[in-house]
């Protein structure tokens, strides 16, 4: 069915088509998971994509910092504890790297609060952002809440 004329005025003019006024959408915050552990990765890569973000996570095969810089994220949900390179070398590896500076850290572990408290002091003192650290499992709604953080 063709659309319905406009209403002409007084005047015999037509008012002349308004723009949309619908903004585009904003791209969804690009996520990257830096686990050795693949099924859990694979859970989280699932539950996050639910939530409306762009996520990859890592291969196991290829080296971590070049797989982070290659996808540019925004959050990078990095596990501390696991095999080389663990969390504190790829920090070091990212303090020195180009563009790591707009990436924002959610750090978690499967270890002790006290290994995360002092992995935050270390990403602090290398001028990387930290939205949160959160010991493992994880709750879903507030790692969430920490990937959207907007930090300075």
């Amino acid at each position: 069915m063709p659309a319905p004329p406009l209403p002409v005025t007084r005047e015999g003019h037509r008012p002349a088509m308004r723009p949309s006024s619908r903004q585009p959408l904003p791209s969804p915050r690009r996520i990257f998971i830096c686990d050795d552990d693949g099924a859990f990765a694979s859970e989280l890569t699932e539950a996050l994509s639910g939530q409306g973000f762009a996520v990859a996570a890592l291969d196991p095969s290829k080296r971590p910092v070049h797989q982070i810089m290659a996808f540019q994220p925004d959050v990078l949900l990095l596990d501390i504890y696991m095999p080389p390179p663990d969390g504190f070398e790829i920090v070091n590896h990212l303090h020195g790297t180009e563009g790591s500076r707009e990436m924002t850290l959610v750090l978690m572990s499967g270890a002790a609060m006290d290994l995360l408290g002092v992995a935050t002091r270390f990403c602090l003192a290398r001028n990387l952002r930290v939205a949160g650290s959160f010991q493992k499992p994880l709750k879903l709604a507030e790692l969430v809440r920490a990937c959207n953080a907007r930090l300075p």
